[in-house]
């Protein structure tokens, strides 16, 4: 019984951090072929900023995770926690390549207001 409250505990952690970030709150083809001013710039470059957080927490949750799947589960077989450590590493990879885009991006469109 203890073994099935545990292995309900976790899926239910995993399932919770693997919620996927929300969609974009602007419409991003119209921002970007509207972008003419300083102020759409600076718009998107914060709308970049902004997602490259999300995903940041995204993946320091994932660290967590990866963190307590390393420590000892009791009854819980090795591969069950190789298993998942491996698809928390990956996610973590996943996000911090999404973080180094936004930034990238965001610092683009910070590049472009500061020479209109």
């Amino acid at each position: 019984m203890t073994s099935r409250l545990l292995s309900l505990c976790l899926l239910t952690s995993v399932l919770i951090a693997c919620n996927p970030v929300p969609p974009h709150p602007m419409n991003m083809s119209q921002a970007l072929k509207n972008a003419t001013t300083r102020a759409d710039h600076e718009a998107l470059a914060a709308h970049y900023q902004a997602t490259a957080d999300k995903l940041q927490a995204k993946a320091d949750e994932h660290r967590v995770l990866l963190s307590e799947y390393a420590a000892d589960f009791g009854l819980m077989p090795e591969d069950f926690h190789e298993d998942f450590r491996g698809h928390c590493q990956w996610l973590i990879d996943a996000y911090e390549k999404a973080v180094k885009i936004n930034l990238d991006l965001a610092d683009q469109h910070r590049h472009l207001y500061r020479h209109e």
